[in-house]
């Protein structure tokens, strides 16, 4: 028996146009963070749902949710934990559109003049979904999907970035484009993955702590994945403590974003029963919750002031606050 060197040019065209790892410039491909919650619905847009996905286009009633796959299923590869549904109950108006897209930075992320390919996976939820009813793709790139049945396929789409695709800084990738007078539809979509080269590669899994902080670049939270300000009005998440008094009538709490951001972000505080712009306090035996105003942020922490709390205060005693943080620096 002779022995073969095995090398990465066995392993075919499929890795011969991109490193093994860090491959996949789509955050939360495969749906797993979602911190804002699980499932929306809304007839706004530009909403996030999925952690670096968002709605874009015509104000159209959707429901946009994650779904479980069952364990051990075979029909989308890689072993994928959860897909997105989105589902509308209208009909796009005459003369707009709607998509559900994710935003990448440039350069960044991606870079006019490279060549990428987009791969996901997608079905119709029931009964079929003619051809060329929705595109993907990117911008002016966009394509239409062959029919959609309620069997799992995988599309791919491969197109040079130019300057067409890019909007100042960023490009957009969009997974459904659905053009004015498109009726109502449900589809599902795993594995979201874009690479650089003209293949598409098996989807790249990075670990749910990576991914996190990969999504915590561009949104970030202080209470806990799923929960929402406001649900749980018995709540006190912990913002922080012993922040130190310059008066009888003021205090100050600031947090330390858990990732540098990518640029300066916008923040909101919220008591622990949901009321914006406002956090609980205590010290001795006082309590109670006050407005603050948001001062010295930007990509790394945020600080807020509080001005006119109750008397019994000593200038230089220390305070515990708690409440909710919400900071976004997405596109």
């Amino acid at each position: 028996m002779t022995s073969k060197a095995f090398g990465l040019a066995q392993l075919g065209n499929a890795y011969s146009d991109g490193a093994l790892s860090n491959r996949n410039k789509i955050i939360n491909g495969g749906f797993d963070v979602w911190q804002r919650g699980t499932s929306f619905s809304s007839a706004s847009v530009n909403e996030y749902s999925a952690d670096r996905f968002r709605t874009e286009g015509f104000g159209l009633s959707t429901t946009i949710s994650r779904q479980s796959f069952t364990a051990g299923q075979t029909d989308v590869p890689d072993f994928p934990t959860y897909f997105c549904r989105v589902a509308t109950s209208a009909t796009v108006g005459s003369g707009q559109y709607w998509s559900f897209q994710q935003r990448l930075e440039v350069p960044q992320v991606v870079s006019q003049g490279q060549t990428y390919t987009l791969s996901f996976w997608v079905r119709a939820t029931s009964g079929t979904i003619s051809a060329d009813t929705l595109s993907y793709g990117f911008s002016t790139g966009l394509v239409g999907f062959s029919e959609l049945t309620t069997t799992w396929q995988k599309v791919t789409r491969t197109l040079v970035f130019g300057a067409s695709q890019i909007s100042g800084s960023y490009a957009s990738a969009y997974l459904v484009y659905a053009p004015e007078n498109t009726a109502a539809f449900s589809v599902d979509i795993a594995n979201v993955q874009l690479e650089a080269g003209d293949t598409a590669t098996p989807f790249e899994h990075r670990s749910y702590g990576a991914e996190l902080a990969l999504c915590q670049r561009y949104y970030a939270k202080t209470y806990d994945i799923g929960e929402i300000p406001g649900t749980n009005t018995a709540a006190s998440y912990f913002v922080g403590g012993s922040y130190a008094m310059n008066s009888t009538t003021t205090w100050g709490a600031s947090w330390r974003f858990p990732v540098e951001m990518r640029a300066s972000a916008t923040a909101t505080a919220y008591n622990t029963a949901g009321t914006a712009g406002s956090l609980n306090y205590a010290y001795l035996s006082s309590s109670g919750s006050g407005a603050v105003t948001v001062f010295g942020l930007g990509s790394k922490a945020v600080s807020f002031w509080h001005n006119g709390t109750a008397s019994g205060m000593t200038g230089g005693d220390g305070v515990v606050i708690a409440g909710h943080i919400v900071a976004s620096a997405e596109l």
